[in-house]
């Protein structure tokens, strides 16, 4: 009896340790299929603002949060104050990214306010960033890539847009293999209000390529038209324009 007792024993724990088994390969399936879903849910479909999708953030332009959120379609819980926010009041960071040649950018929105930061009244500017994930990072390849598609999707670069924007060069992007740590910066007359500025920016401790959409003269002109803005401090107002 005591001998089938211990076999009837043995044939339990075998039966434990297999459910066992079982049970820890389920909850490694289970959490490699939430890692992956969750990756997923980060790269949202997003891309360089092009044709409808321009038009659709021109039409924000000047407007308050909720006229961008509903064209962005995405809800202030989708919101999250970056780092700069201290520096830069009104910056915002969306839950979504955009992958472009490889390089993972986040979204990034800038909503002014009155001084006081108690009326958030106008949306001005659209970024996509890209952070260094670890420290020491090399950010020529990617600003490299980055800048290249720039080229494909949006033609020659007009530096003169800004006074202090000199054209980028072969030179510069040696310099900056070669280790000069030297800002770079180049600029698109996207359409006829949409600028779009391209920065390498290594200096300092917030690291990163950025690309910043910008619609100054729209932004004025709505400032002034809903009285936020003196007609006399808007010097690139649009006469007839909403």
């Amino acid at each position: 009896r005591d001998v089938e007792r211990s076999r009837g024993l043995g044939d339990v724990y075998k039966r434990q340790r297999k459910n066992l088994r079982q049970l820890l390969t389920l909850c490694l399936c289970g959490l490699l299929l939430l890692l992956a879903t969750g990756c997923q849910a980060q790269e949202a479909d997003i891309s360089l603002p092009a044709g409808e999708e321009l038009e659709a953030l021109e039409s924000a332009v000047g407007y308050e949060l909720d006229t961008l959120l509903d064209t962005l379609g995405l809800s202030e819980e989708d919101l999250t104050e970056p780092d700069l926010a201290d520096l830069v009041p009104g910056l915002r960071d969306t839950n979504r990214y955009a992958e472009l040649d490889g390089v993972h950018l986040r979204e990034r929105i800038q909503i002014n306010s009155d001084p006081a930061g108690t009326e958030y009244y106008g949306f001005s500017q659209y970024y996509l960033l890209y952070y260094p994930e670890k420290e020491g990072e090399d950010l020529v390849a990617p600003a490299r890539a980055l800048y290249d598609t720039l080229l494909e999707t949006y033609g020659t670069p007009q530096s003169s847009i800004q006074d202090n924007m000199e054209p980028v060069t072969e030179e510069d992007w040696e310099k900056l293999s070669s280790g000069d740590e030297t800002n770079l910066g180049d600029s698109w007359q996207v359409d006829e209000y949409t600028v779009l500025y391209f920065y390498v920016l290594l200096d300092g401790p917030y690291r990163r390529i950025e690309l910043m959409y910008d619609w100054p003269e729209l932004y004025q002109t709505r400032m002034v038209n809903q009285g936020y803005l003196a007609r006399e401090d808007a010097p690139l107002y649009l006469e007839g324009v909403e």
